[in-house]
């Protein structure tokens, strides 16, 4: 069975719970995981996290409580 994906965006529902992952994981709030973790180990799933927070609905989203969307580090590796 296909993923059902969103027509406007590509997502599926999987990608917000990967971005809040992902944002955990890099948020320095968990003891003994390095802010790094996931770029040295898994440097897509930041570049993945970028592109989900990038989405219109995600901006809009923090928006409504006067956040920005938090966005991981950027990834060295996709961005050369």
């Amino acid at each position: 069975m296909a993923a059902s994906t969103s027509p406007t965006t590509g997502a599926t529902v999987a990608d917000p719970k990967v971005f809040v992952d992902v944002r955990g994981l890099n948020s320095g709030r968990l003891d003994h995981v390095p802010t790094d973790l996931v770029e040295r180990v898994a440097p897509a799933l930041n570049a993945h996290a970028q592109r989900i927070a990038a989405l219109p609905a995600v901006a809009a989203y923090y928006a409504k409580f006067g956040l920005e969307a938090p966005a991981p580090a950027p990834c060295p590796a996709l961005t050369t």
